[in-house]
């Protein structure tokens, strides 16, 4: 079975710079320590997963620079990771040029792999296409990434999903239960609210496993009219967190 390796670009950077940050207060980096430091784990961690295997393809997937197309739909898509950034401890806006050069540099290091960007698309709705594309074709692809909204692609065959840092295999047993749980709960990450409040991973599983959700939402789209106003907006906030999830 010929093998695909598609990388998550953003989510490898900033899980690395992370742990590159935690570890330099550690050992007393300064500075440009830290990040050399942190691009030592990009590349390790990819040229780890690459000589592991042989692969038809190579692709590096980026998030687009100019937003996303969930931006039109929910204008307050991630509108707090900017404060989640101003928490963290490391300072973006120092961070961000020198990773806007690392980019051009691993370009440059590695003209061989396909580097991806499209229009209004992140890294995820790209690996989703190829992957469920490669999948068709009888192909195998291997997604590297810590993002939990990949998971829902182990619905298809011939996709795993590794984590960068930790290099484990993430698995789940019903891939659409667990997106059907998220959309409920909404995602916090992601400035995504539940479709109620204190709606959480109990009260979601209960909504999904007894039928209740799908039952509701077979009525918003066959008869709205029959729903009060509490349940027609719970409907449409899940029809919105499952157009911003999916």
């Amino acid at each position: 079975m010929e093998k695909n390796l598609v990388i998550d670009a953003y989510n490898t950077f900033f899980s690395s710079i992370h742990v590159a940050h935690s570890q330099g207060q550690k050992e007393f980096m300064v500075g440009s320590e830290i990040y050399d430091y942190w691009k030592h784990i990009v590349i390790q961690s990819w040229l780890a997963r690459i000589q592991a295997d042989e692969y038809k393809r190579v692709i590096i997937a980026y998030d687009n620079k100019d937003g996303y197309f969930r931006h039109d739909i929910y204008p307050a898509y991630k509108a707090n990771r900017k404060k989640a950034r101003q928490d963290s401890g490391i300072d973006f806006e120092e961070f961000l040029p020198i990773l806007n050069d690392f980019i051009g540099e691993l370009k440059e290091a590695f003209p061989m792999f396909h580097h991806l960007r499209v229009k209004k698309a992140e890294a995820d709705d790209i690996a989703a296409i190829l992957a469920k594309t490669f999948s068709a074709n009888g192909e195998l692809t291997r997604i590297i990434t810590s993002d939990k909204d990949y998971i829902q692609l182990l619905q298809h065959p011939n996709i795993e999903i590794i984590e960068p840092i930790r290099k484990k295999k993430r698995t789940s047993l019903n891939p659409k239960k667990e997106l059907k749980i998220k959309c409920v709960m909404g995602d916090k990450g992601d400035n995504i609210f539940a479709i109620k409040p204190r709606c959480g991973i109990k009260t979601a599983q209960k909504l999904v496993e007894s039928g209740e959700i799908d039952e509701l939402m077979l009525k918003f789209y066959e008869s709205p009219e029959s729903l009060t106003e509490e349940n027609l907006q719970i409907a449409r906030r899940m029809q919105l967190n499952t157009e911003l999830i999916s």
